[in-house]
């Protein structure tokens, strides 16, 4: 006897707060990234106030199979759908097999029709290939991909020397920088810490560092901004209290000279954010905290692979590197909205003019 399939769509967080338990099961037994499970997700959407939460779920007949957790909003005459996650995190949709795939597609195209209203659909940082992402480019009206930044990764094989994973240069640049430390008769210490209260009182510090290296790099510090630095702060803390953070520190004459937030789950250590204090460039803090990341790694047997995220940077490439492929999802519900949005990017290159509308006007 073939089991029923049955879809559910839900709008409300208080809908959602019902499924919780089997939606974490599902996204775990998929192996679903942290940044896509739930202790990120509610922190997340605490934060987004002005988006409604839209979750497809898949039941094969008494079991949860499938489920795309997105949000929409209604924006300059259609509504803008998403994924619910912090942009350029890793992404997911949840199916448990090719079936659930399918039928999830199917579902989420459905639910994007009772809009009754123009939509624009961008699902970001998933994996590519992704099943469910295939079958929804077979039933939407207009779809396209969009290839993301690869992640680096470092996937441990059993027996493996570490030195594999650390290459010569990198082992070179680590001594010189510990040497110099000595040399010049500074206390060092190098840290990891994983409880709540303590990752909580190193928050002020990490967020300064976080900040004044972003300014450093590119003129801007996207924690300027009270609401992206709240936000920052309780993902970190939502992750330690769900027991999946390792915080590393690295410390020079007392101070923060380097940081590394991971979490860990499903055999990935993944690392979050990773940044060094302006003050410490001298002593390569930033390159003695990433050598340990991976030491670390590599020493603990319940991790298999280090993922350094999205973007190519030559400390990322250590060792011998794979990548994880990135694609961004997107849809429209008419080729005209399509034409529309394609107008729309060719104004925001060169520049608006008379004849170019906002996404919503042309349409």
């Amino acid at each position: 006897m073939i089991a029923t399939t049955h879809v559910d769509v839900f709008d409300s967080i208080d809908q959602l707060r019902w499924h919780c338990g089997a939606l974490q099961d599902l996204l775990t037994e998929t192996g679903a990234p942290v940044s896509a499970q739930g202790p990120a997700l509610r922190t997340w959407l605490a934060h987004h106030a002005d988006l409604r939460p839209l979750a497809i779920m898949v039941r094969v007949g008494t079991s949860l199979s499938a489920a795309a957790l997105l949000t929409w909003q209604p924006r300059m005459g259609l509504v803008q759908v998403g994924r619910l996650g912090e942009a350029g995190t890793p992404g997911w949709l949840a199916a448990r097999d090719e079936r659930s795939a399918g039928a999830l597609a199917t579902a989420v195209a459905d639910a994007l029709q009772a809009l009754d209203r123009p939509w624009y659909l961008r699902i970001g940082d998933l994996p590519d290939p992704d099943p469910v992402a295939t079958a929804l480019r077979e039933v939407l009206p207009v779809s396209g991909v969009i290839v993301g930044a690869p992640a680096p990764q470092l996937r441990f094989a059993p027996g493996a020397p570490l030195s594999q994973y650390l290459s010569r240069n990198t082992r070179a640049a680590t001594a010189k920088a510990k040497n110099r430390v000595a040399r010049d008769g500074l206390a060092f210490q190098v840290r990891w810490d994983e409880q709540p209260d303590a990752v909580a009182a190193l928050l002020p510090e990490i967020v300064n560092v976080h900040r004044r290296r972003n300014r450093q790099l590119r003129g801007e510090a996207i924690l300027d901004d009270p609401a992206a630095a709240s936000l920052f702060a309780d993902t970190v803390l939502s992750y330690a209290q769900a027991g999946r953070l390792r915080l590393l520190t690295v410390r020079l004459d007392g101070e923060l000279a380097a940081f590394a937030i991971c979490t860990r789950a499903g055999g990935m250590l993944w690392v979050y954010a990773n940044l060094v204090s302006p003050d410490w460039l001298r002593y390569s803090a930033g390159t003695i905290a990433n050598a340990e990341v991976i030491r670390a790694a590599y020493a603990d047997p319940a991790v298999q692979c280090v993922d350094w995220g999205a973007g190519i940077q030559r400390y990322k490439m250590s060792g011998e590197v794979t990548l994880r492929s990135v694609q961004h999802l997107l849809g429209w519900s008419s080729p005209a909205l399509h034409s529309a949005w394609l107008l729309w990017q060719s104004c925001r290159r060169v520049g608006w003019h008379a004849g170019c509308l906002p996404l919503g006007q042309a349409a």
